[in-house]
């Protein structure tokens, strides 16, 4: 679709809001507010299922991230056990590259493998977070099928105050937080910093953060303001080895966890980064051009740079049986520009139209030694070659979005997306001369609709529907050539089982597969299918929803979804001629189907204690692997109280459970394994975790003792990691 065609239809929505009736937002019955979308501006987003998690419920809980404020989400899994040491977040069955993150309007997907560590973004600094799961409006990008998480950091305060909060806990954890707000003449701030190290839960974990974020609101007239953000996470940290459960020796990994340059670091092990550094600036004007128009300019700049370390013995710099540390250092940088206009052509109406340029680029280098030569002194001469790669993606969209209340009960919306894509990426590989190229771009249109109908002033239905697509990010592009259809299987030819024929061998780049038949479990044989270009992923999302308010006081919402995907995009490894790894590839499954339904509850038992639950149950079926998506568990469900008391007295119990799960414990995003193809798929086994917290508020101070998994069970965060155990932390919190 070109953009003349997406201006008849925005001119075809503009005549349609006219006629629409005469209906105030407020007339909606309670129920349907309750679903809104409340990210940026509360009364025009459009009526999108949600999950709103807010800070006095991250205090309760005492998350110290906003990975842990999202454990009791149904429908959503974070998994920890990424071979970089990310905490990742994955929705209804898709991997951790469909998972959108947004802080305050700041897209903060990451340019070097579309996954963001939310373990980064610190609890103190968030007033609320919603999640939307699968159809999500438009202005958050149609490459999100898995879901979008908002986060909103706290307001800036014309009344100031500061605070100052000091943590100890388990495995000599340490973190000191500060916080202050107040205004001078028309700018109002806010100002917050954290610092956390760690010895970890097991050898080979230790940990030191550093955070700092700033808010700047400028009120420029009584038409316009200016809010000026900006963060910096620095890190040092190291990823824990995996162990062998049976000997309990340390697990060499065999890729490079690099988007680029996977197979460096064969046979390596602890693995750290020294350091990784995280930041982003943004600017956002606002202007109110009439009581019915407001416009914003939003220009932001995003970084995530890193180095990381390993040690080896194969392909790197050694003497005898020293070990030497090889590096790879990665660079990348996202700008944008995004321009909103919001139109209020009637009290029952607004459209929301904008226009996003966005541009990445990445650029890697990987220090590598391949020849060791000894003269007759003995004397040791080393040859280096280096491995590197640059990667450059720009995107333009233009998006509409149009959100209607049809009478007094009926909130709709709908929106179009049009995005124009343009990639290419140059990269010179270990021991290769010749420099590869890739470059493809394309031109995808995606809808979006959702409703909420209040059919009594108890129960509402609400329902969605999205189209959507995501582009291949640099280590797809780069690493073509997976065979789909080669898993779960017991046998195999080189020849047509039915006819004889035998097909010749394949050749990407310097990988050697063949195009051989397997018979799978169900005893049929199929002839595996390779890629030499990796396919966007496209999938539809379908989810309907009933919210019920009982006269008793309890809440519920059901939600049934159903999500059909196309080219789905997953990851294996490959051997060469002589049976070493030698690259890690990616290929398309062609058509995946994923349902499950969810159920979220409060309860107010009394004035005092208010009960939550949630369940989901999730199958998202890989058909060739023949199992579950590696991560993610069929059933998980948390159920708990909250307690207000008197005199500043508070407390949180609750009891989570997560049920098994495939792993290959190298990626922990879902996308098939990074380590190496005859890794053993392992079954993390199910674990029920009880965690507490209680606190005490005495005039300005408020005291805290938080146990995480407080009966001790063994449970483990991925395959080959030792299980964690108890957590128990104490703080205080000075407010002045």
């Amino acid at each position: 679709m070109n953009k003349s065609k997406l201006a008849v239809i925005a001119s075809c929505l503009l005549v349609y809001s006219g006629f629409t009736p005469a209906a105030s937002a407020e007339e909606a019955t309670g129920d349907v507010e309750e679903v809104v979308v409340t990210a940026d501006k509360i009364k025009e987003l459009p009526p999108a299922k949600v999950t709103v998690i807010n800070a006095e419920q991250i205090q309760a809980q005492g998350a110290r991230n906003a990975a842990e404020a999202l454990k009791d989400v149904p429908g959503v899994t974070v998994s920890s056990n990424s071979a970089q040491g990310k905490a990742l977040a994955m929705f209804r069955g898709s991997d951790a590259e469909n998972t959108r993150v947004f802080v305050d309007g700041i897209p903060l997907n990451s340019v070097v493998d579309g996954k963001v560590d939310l373990s980064t973004i610190a609890a103190e600094n968030i007033e609320k977070i919603e999640v939307i799961k699968g159809a999500a409006p438009v202005m958050y990008g149609i490459n999100a099928p898995g879901g979008v998480i908002l986060i909103t950091t706290k307001k800036t305060s014309g009344t100031g105050g500061s605070s100052v909060t000091v943590t100890t806990g388990s495995h000599r954890d340490q973190s000191l937080a500060a916080s202050t707000s107040g205004k001078i003449g028309s700018l109002s701030y806010l100002l917050n910093i954290k610092r956390e190290r760690t010895d970890g839960y097991t050898d080979h974990s230790q940990g030191d953060e550093n955070h700092y974020n700033a808010k700047f609101d400028f009120d420029l007239n009584r038409f316009s303001s200016l809010t000026i953000l900006t963060s910096y996470t620095a890190k040092h940290n190291q990823v824990p080895n995996r162990i062998d459960p049976e000997t309990g020796e340390i697990i060499t990994i065999q890729n490079s966890t690099g988007p680029t340059q996977s197979g460096l670091f064969r046979n390596a092990h602890d693995f750290e980064y020294s350091p990784w550094r995280s930041k982003y600036f943004a600017a956002i004007y606002d202007r109110k051009l009439s009581d019915n128009n407001n416009m914003s300019l939003k220009l932001y700049r995003t970084n995530e740079y890193s180095i990381l370390k390993a040690y080896g013995t194969f392909g790197v710099k050694h003497d005898g049986d020293h070990y030497t540390c090889i590096h790879e250092k990665s660079d990348g940088w996202v700008n944008g520009l995004e321009l909103q206009d919001t139109i209020k052509t009637g009290q029952n109406n607004t459209i929301i139209w904008g226009f996003n340029h966005e541009s990445r680029s990445h650029s890697e280098w990987t220090d590598e030694v391949t020849t060791v030569t000894t003269d007759s002194n003995n004397k040791k001469t080393y040859t280096q070659t280096d491995a590197t790669s640059t990667y450059r993606y720009t995107n333009r969209s233009l998006y509409l979005q149009d959100n209607l209340y049809l009478g007094p009960k009926l909130a709709v919306s709908f929106g179009i997306r049009h995005d124009q894509v343009n990639t290419n990426a140059d990269t010179h590989p270990y021991g290769d001369s010749t420099m590869h190229h890739f470059s493809d771009k394309d031109s995808p249109t995606k809808p979006e609709a959702s409703f909420s109908y209040a059919m009594t002033n108890r129960t509402t239905l609400h329902g969605s529907f999205s189209e959507t697509y995501r582009w291949p990010n640099v280590t797809e592009a780069l690493h073509p050539g997976g065979i789909y259809g080669a898993f779960g299987t017991q046998y195999w030819l080189e020849a047509n089982p039915i006819t004889g024929e035998a097909y010749p061998y394949y050749y990407p780049w310097d990988c050697i597969l063949k195009q051989e038949w397997y018979q799978w479990p169900d005893g049929t044989w199929h002839q595996t299918t390779t890629s030499d270009h990796v396919l966007p992923e496209e999938a539809i999302n379908r989810e309907i929803g009933l919210t019920h308010v009982f006269p008793f006081g309890l809440k519920l919402d059901c939600t049934y979804f159903r999500k059909n995907i196309t080219n789905m995009i997953k990851g294996q490894e490959n051997l060469d001629q002589s049976g070493n790894q030698s690259d890690l590839l990616y290929y398309n499954i062609p058509y995946v189907q994923m349902h499950g339904f969810e159920i979220e509850g409060s309860y107010p038992i009394n004035k005092r204690v208010k009960g939550f639950l949630s369940y989901s149950y999730t199958n998202a079926w890989d058909p060739a692997a023949w199992r579950q998506v590696s991560d993610i568990p069929y059933r998980k469900y948390s159920f708990g109280f909250i307690y207000t008391g008197k005199d500043g007295l508070n407390a949180y119990l609750s009891l989570n459970y997560l049920g098994s799960y495939y792993s290959v414990y190298s990626t922990g995003n879902g996308n098939g394994s990074g380590d190496f193809r005859t890794a053993t798929t392992w079954t993390v086994p199910a674990h029920r975790t009880v965690d507490m917290k209680v606190s005490k508020e005495i005039a300005n101070r408020v005291y805290y003792i938080k146990a995480t998994n407080l009966l001790d069970k063994k449970f483990y965060q991925g395959a080959y990691l030792l299980a964690p155990g108890r957590y128990i932390e104490v703080g205080e919190t000075l407010k002045f």
